[in-house]
């Protein structure tokens, strides 16, 4: 990264970096949900196979979403699908997202230039793609709802979304275990047929 950017700009940018970094501790007591005996474990396995814990924690992550989609197909149709759909994942403008997902990707170039890393920009990419489809289909319905002329909207008809959906739904779609980590993004009219039935 030494070569590409002038020497000027490291201060300020390792500034900004150890100013987000002081907030490592305190959002760490955050964390509630992995017991230390997990943690243990994933740190165990990542000496034992040569992995860093993002990449086990990303494996395991994903092999959890094959028994969590079973017992989702068990479930009833309706809410309760969605309820344990956003439950089992950890109203945002599209500008935030697209800078928060930004700066998360100059970031890891910047720590890590031409490396490999598996963190959190992975999945917000996920949700930034999901967010977004969801806008355009509440768009297309709208056009199509008032008749007006749009040869997008009657192109995405199959998925255009003419009410907003309620919050268990949205966070349902949003926060869908078995795409969270990595994709695929898909529109709510699919998700919301495999939930409502």
């Amino acid at each position: 990264m030494d070569r590409i950017l002038p020497e000027a700009a490291h201060a300020p940018i390792n500034a900004a970096i150890d100013f987000v970094y002081s907030y490592g501790p305190a959002a760490e007591k955050t964390v509630v949900l992995v017991p230390a005996f997990l943690t243990n474990y994933v740190e165990g396995l990542a000496e034992a196979t040569g992995f860093d814990t993002e990449t086990i924690n990303y494996t395991l992550g994903l092999f959890m979403c094959y028994p969590l989609g079973i017992v989702m197909n068990m479930l009833p149709y309706g809410k309760l699908k969605h309820v344990f759909s956003f439950l089992q994942s950890k109203t945002v403008v599209p500008v935030f997202l697209m800078t928060y997902i930004t700066l998360g990707h100059l970031h890891r170039m910047y720590i890590n230039y031409l490396g490999y890393d598996l963190d959190f920009t992975g999945p917000q990419m996920v949700i930034t793609i999901k967010l977004y489809a969801m806008a355009y289909n509440l768009y297309d319905g709208h056009l199509l709802a008032k008749g007006i002329e749009d040869r997008a909207a009657k192109k995405c008809a199959p998925w255009a979304v003419a009410d907003v959906p309620g919050i268990i739904e949205y966070l349902g779609y949003t926060f869908n275990f078995s795409t969270i980590l990595a994709g695929p993004a898909y529109e709510y009219t699919t998700y919301a047929a495999a939930c409502d039935g």
